[in-house]
């Protein structure tokens, strides 16, 4: 059992990020999926350190880092089959579909009564996630604070300058937003 180093208490900074940058390329196009605390810097990097065109950011926000933690690492194993290299992964419809499959599976996914098991969110998780209780994921006591109960967690459209929009935008919209830009570059 692994012990729990976050303690559902807040950490130094005031909110934490999952984003998804998306990139078009002269051959293929991509997306990143990452964490930061610090949005322009972060996006600022990205950029720099790549030779593909930013088309989009949309960030999904937490005050907790356990809950970004658990997200991003969600995120990224149920993307490993668009797996390209690092954190980017193949942009297709695919994509969008388990995009839009992991946002309801965060915020749909409530377990059984804490109380009738020792162990409840454990059996929910593996079986929503498809992750093996054997493998070496880092599953967290934390996180039965995201698989306990619903949740709200939703993206808002950001700016490469890590600018965050106050508006929620669907998996849906941010899919229209994203091929519109590749008809249009």
């Amino acid at each position: 059992m692994k012990k729990s180093i976050y303690q559902g208490m807040k950490d130094d900074l005031d909110e934490y990020f999952c984003y998804l940058v998306f990139f078009k390329g002269l051959q293929d196009h991509s997306i990143k999926v990452g964490k930061s605390g610090n949005l322009p810097v972060r996006f600022r990097d990205l950029q720099i350190a790549n030779d593909k065109k930013i088309i989009g950011c949309y960030v999904l926000r937490s005050e907790y880092k356990f809950e970004i933690d658990a997200i991003e690492y969600i995120f990224k194993h149920l993307l490993m089959r668009l797996h390209l290299r690092g954190e980017y992964y193949q942009l297709n419809t695919i994509t969008f579909e388990l995009l839009d499959y992991i946002l309801k599976l965060l915020n749909e996914s409530q377990s059984q009564d804490p109380e009738s098991s020792d162990d409840p969110a454990h059996p929910m998780f593996y079986s929503l996630t498809g992750i093996k209780p054997d493998s070496d994921f880092p599953y967290s006591y934390d996180w039965d604070e995201i698989f306990l109960h619903s949740n709200d967690f939703y993206f808002r459209r950001a700016n490469t300058e890590g600018v965050v929009e106050k508006a929620r935008i669907s998996i849906t919209d941010i899919e229209h937003e994203i091929k519109q830009s590749l008809s249009h570059l």
